[in-house]
């Protein structure tokens, strides 16, 4: 399957659905034929301007359609008004865009039907220019929740000129990607002007809030659903290709099985020892597991070599020859007792 089989797989698209952010690369064109509405920051003039004073090209430009809702923050609920009414709603690298991610999984259930999906492609942080930022935490999305910013604070803003990286000189890369990586702003230029913007909180300056691996992105699904802050559940999930996952959540499908958080989370830092452009290095968890059970076959092999050893040992003892030679045996050692003295 390529990417957009992968984010559709699990919708159905019969039905009525909304497409958030699709600017230039919309999964589901309107000129499909399917009925879709889209919802993104600027009207499709205002679309192709932009674009092309950023030089993508024509093909990229010609795929600029029609906004039907125009959302410049706050609730989604605000500007698209027939609430329950989709089936579908899809998110291409949207999610971690998001000011407040618990009042947009809200907003989605709200505008979903019960049983609607919510389609998601998300970048995998390891694959991209978010290597050096730490996983999010479901502690830092309850924060924004509360904290109810209209618009990304000096805190993730300042984090992206400290951190933000390349490999290669490429913002995205694959697993098996190797190239040295540097850097964006390795004096953290432009970090106090990013602090001044977050802190005025007057305009939007974008940024990834929000950073996953797959299996770190499931478990602050599932532990935001166990403190009842949403009622969606993994229908499917996808590994990452490239630099991105893919999820499928249902509006009030159950949770699956309760995962033992421990060993999900360490599986995020298997995840994580497996870093884009190095090798994993000797001291990763991944490694040091691997390391370990070497050790514990080779310890239960020498164990086993030992028991035997000491059967073959009692056997000879017991034998008739070891009886017979016992004289001689004798003999031997208090030779050597003399020519030791």
């Amino acid at each position: 399957m390529d990417r957009v089989e992968k984010a559709l797989h699990a919708v159905d698209l019969s039905g009525r659905g909304l497409e958030v952010g699709p600017s230039y690369n919309p999964l589901v064109p309107k000129s499909s034929g399917h009925r879709i509405e889209t919802v993104d920051h600027a009207h499709a003039e205002e679309l192709v301007a932009k674009y092309t004073a950023m030089g993508l090209s024509e093909e990229h430009i010609a795929r600029i359609e029609p906004v039907d809702h125009l959302w410049a923050g706050g609730s989604l609920l605000d500007v698209v008004p027939d609430h329950g009414s989709y089936d579908y709603i899809l998110a291409s690298h949207f999610i971690e865009h998001t000011v407040d991610l618990v009042r947009f999984l809200k907003d989605c259930e709200v505008l979903l039907r019960d049983g609607g999906r919510l389609s998601l492609v998300v970048p995998d942080k390891r694959f991209c220019f978010d290597r050096f930022q730490p996983l999010s935490t479901v502690g830092d999305v309850i924060d924004a929740y509360h904290a109810k910013n209209t618009f990304h604070t000096a805190g993730p803003l300042v984090d992206h000129q400290a951190y933000a990286c390349t490999s290669g000189g490429a913002l995205i890369w694959s697993a098996d990607h190797r190239a040295p990586v540097e850097l964006q702003f390795p004096n953290l230029e432009g970090a106090a002007e990013a602090a001044r913007n977050g802190l005025a909180q007057q305009a939007y300056f974008d940024t990834h809030r929000w950073k996953f691996t797959p299996t770190s992105f499931e478990l602050l699904i599932d532990d935001l659903a166990v403190m009842g802050l949403h009622s969606f559940g993994v229908v499917e999930s996808l590994p990452t290709e490239g630099f991105e996952f893919f999820v499928t959540l249902g509006n009030g499908t159950p949770r699956s099985e309760p995962r033992k958080r421990v060993t999900t989370l360490q599986v995020i830092e298997d995840e994580l020892a497996q870093t884009a452009s190095d090798e994993p290095s000797p001291g990763t968890g991944a490694e040091i597991r691997r390391q370990a059970d070497v050790l514990r076959e080779q310890n239960a092999r020498l164990e086993q070599d030992n028991v035997r050893l000491e059967q073959e040992i009692t056997e000879l003892r017991a034998s008739t020859s070891w009886r017979l030679t016992a004289p001689l045996r004798s003999v031997v050692t208090r030779l050597r007792g003399h020519r030791a003295g």
